[in-house]
């Protein structure tokens, strides 16, 4: 099964049993819950000034790819582990911390029920051109969902801001929209076909523009990493915008 019978046909059987991945099992699981925990982790290192949001935040473009092919479960799963992280490492309210996974949960259920009312039957090319169109608006939606539900539960819980509610969802918007659209892919693409993502990265990593990427992005990550030492965090937080061009010349590469 190709990548554009997959998404034709994925509102009629969810459960694809040639996907040694996604039999729902317990390690398929824990898996994901900790790449979803230790992502959310790292992201806070390029958190935005005088707000609890993360410039690169993986988790919704991972648990909005993962739950095309693993389905709803995977999404509730990803919440209830959001929420922990929340509540332990964050030192956020349980209530708050409840309050916010549950707005990234239902952001990506809203953009799985979108896609599941519109991924119908069509030709190879037309069915090309919906597939990009059909996840940039579900990227849209889920970051709609999230950072509306995010903006509205940093007022109420009477969070110390230092901008408007306004500005809050916007920054929260595109920051939540840029993550979707680079991380969605490669979560849909390595559990639609484990075998064929790891192929695709054994060959990158052989190529000298790979090499050259990993260079780039080691040099940032120094970078943003020690300028907080040697100087204003603000340059730190300005350069990390960087990452945004480098993974955009990533990404694509893993989901031919």
């Amino acid at each position: 099964m190709n990548d554009l019978d997959h998404f034709s046909r994925w509102r009629h059987d969810s459960k694809h049993t040639d996907n040694p991945l996604n039999s729902k099992t317990l390690k398929t699981f824990v898996l994901f819950g900790l790449l979803i925990f230790v992502t959310a982790e790292a992201s806070r290192w390029l958190g935005v000034e005088g707000l609890p949001i993360s410039i690169i935040w993986p988790a919704s473009g991972l648990m909005l790819g993962a739950g095309v092919v693993l389905g709803y479960p995977i999404v509730l799963f990803s919440a209830i582990v959001l929420a922990v992280w929340l509540a332990t490492l964050q030192g956020t309210g349980l209530s708050t911390a409840l309050f916010m996974a549950t707005a990234q949960g239902l952001g990506v259920v809203a953009a799985l029920i979108y896609l599941r009312r519109n991924a119908g039957s069509q030709t190879a090319l037309q069915l090309e051109t919906r597939e990009r169109l059909v996840y940039l608006r579900a990227g849209t939606l889920t970051a709609t969902v999230t950072a509306g539900m995010g903006a509205a539960g940093m007022v109420l819980a009477g969070v110390d801001l230092t901008y408007s509610a306004h500005d809050i969802f916007l920054v929260y918007w595109l920051l939540e929209a840029l993550s979707i659209l680079l991380f969605a892919p490669l979560a849909y693409y390595f559990y639609l076909n484990p075998l064929r993502f790891t192929d695709a990265l054994r060959r990158d990593l052989a190529s000298r523009q790979m090499t050259l990427w990993y260079s780039a992005a080691v040099v940032l990550a120094i970078a943003v990493w020690a300028l907080p030492e040697l100087a204003d965090r603000t340059y730190a937080v300005a350069l990390s915008f960087a990452f945004f061009p480098l993974l955009c010349c990533f990404s694509p590469a893993w989901c031919c």
